[in-house]
């Protein structure tokens, strides 16, 4: 995976239930940085203990804004880190940008 994103982001975590709308389980303002691989992205994240969403929300400062499930996570090492499929975003090709 390459790293097309490294700097500050808003994070969301929610849970989806039985079909039900998403329930935010946890929001934070934090450093990250993302990767792209094939289909999918890697956020490095601050995770305080296990993951009990299966939904990621990355907003970056420009507003470029990111969602889509979790498929995988290791919240037991500094950073942690998620690996989510991207389906609902609004940007058209998302630029590499490391500060």
């Amino acid at each position: 995976m390459t790293y097309v994103y490294e700097g500050p982001a808003s994070i969301i975590v929610s849970g989806t239930y039985l079909g039900a709308d998403p329930v935010e389980l946890s929001r934070s303002e934090q450093t990250i940085a993302l990767k792209n691989g094939v289909g999918l992205f890697r956020a490095e994240v601050r995770l305080e203990g296990p993951i009990k969403g299966d939904h990621l929300h990355i907003t970056l400062p420009d507003g470029v804004w990111m969602s889509g499930g979790i498929v995988e996570d290791e919240p037991g090492h500094a950073p942690g880190w998620l690996v989510f499929c991207v389906t609902e975003n609004n940007f058209d090709s998302f630029p590499a940008r490391r500060p």
